[in-house]
């Protein structure tokens, strides 16, 4: 089996144990709001002007201790990801080549995954593990805070309030935290290998981006797929929140066992198959039909136009985003790509 092949199939474990994960964050974060909702359910029905005082100060003490625990438990679970991945990415290599590979220390790559910025909202800047999840917690706080003092200034009752609190924590929040363990998993993972890559760079000849060959992949992740970098150089999944993208190292000729091509999965109109390691997201989407390509575009602005602009214009999927991973406006594409509009016989 090739590296291709080993590491893709280990991509999609990756994500069901990020899931799993998450599920496991949700059910945290679900306690810490039920623990709120508990606490101001004590109050009597009309709120107290005597008693306002204690049950912030009780809430504030709910939110920081338990904030604080789910942000340990996350950190610990993605450590521990982080050095099984690295071990079973010393693995594979080790698998695909003749040579005696170097083994990073447990500590390096921990340091590493602890380090790494999360590239995930394009003009934000990065954001580290612990400094992602510092964030949820004071913006999180934030909203519950203000969701009591606005119930309590409106003369709303304890009830209707406590179930305001639990409606915050069922819907927006519960999907914030879900992404942000599945990304900090992905995080983790692209930073155990590429600690593994780095320490054995010299019988390597760079990494390649893989994306995930369906409708799903953001246009980010689709215009990079196929691309190689040097290694330890350009950007590194995650490339957004919930990407499943990933990097696969590429031996050097004369360090490879075999040349066989490896394959990968696609999901098209036709369902699942093996495809070659080779087919990238761009030959991949113009092998499906018309429909679906207007579905996959569908999720971006003015996703007809450019589903018109892939299939007729001539235009790759690379040339629908700029350098930073933005997506182009029509009037930008139609500015860049005049001929590209004529050929799809587009009036904007």
């Amino acid at each position: 089996m090739t590296l291709e092949n080993v590491l893709t199939r280990k991509q999609v474990f990756n994500q069901r144990f990020a899931g799993g994960e998450a599920a496991k964050a949700e059910k945290i974060l679900q306690r810490i709001y039920k623990n709120v909702e508990d606490r101001l359910l004590r109050e009597p029905t009309e709120f107290q002007e005597m008693r306002l005082r204690a049950l912030r100060r009780d809430i504030a003490n709910i939110l920081n201790l338990q904030f604080d625990d789910m942000k340990r438990d996350i950190v610990e679970g993605v450590l521990e990801f982080a050095d099984v991945e690295s071990k079973f990415m010393y693995a594979a290599l080790s698998a695909e080549t003749k040579v005696v590979l170097a083994v990073p220390a447990v500590e390096m790559v921990q340091q590493a995954v602890l380090q790494a910025g999360m590239d995930v909202e394009i003009g934000t800047g990065t954001l580290t593990i612990n400094e992602a999840l510092d964030e949820f917690a004071i913006n999180k706080s934030a909203a519950i805070r203000n969701t009591i003092n606005d119930g309590v200034l409106i003369g709303d009752t304890t009830v209707k309030i406590a179930a305001q609190v639990k409606d915050l924590g069922a819907n927006l929040h519960k999907n914030q935290i879900n992404a942000l363990v599945r990304t900090s998993i992905n995080n983790s993972a692209s930073q155990a290998r590429r600690i593994v890559t780095n320490t054995n760079a010299d019988i390597l000849k760079g990494d390649e981006w893989v994306a995930t060959l369906d409708s799903k992949t953001t246009l980010i992740c689709a215009g990079r797929d196929g691309n190689i970098y040097p290694i330890d150089k350009g950007p590194y999944p995650p490339a957004h929140w919930n990407c499943r993208s990933l990097r696969i190292p590429a031996l050097k000729d004369e360090f490879t066992i075999d040349d066989e091509v490896g394959k990968r999965p696609e999901i098209g109109a036709d369902g699942v198959k093996q495809v070659s390691a080779k087919r990238t997201f761009n030959t991949f989407l113009k092998d499906q039909p018309a429909d679906f390509q207007d579905e996959y575009f569908s999720q971006f602005p003015d996703g007809l136009e450019k589903a018109a602009l892939f299939r007729r214009g001539g235009l790759t999927i690379d040339r629908f985003r700029d350098e930073l991973g933005r997506n182009y406006t029509i009037d930008q594409l139609k500015a860049l790509n005049p001929v590209a509009f004529n050929k799809a016989n587009i009036n904007v």
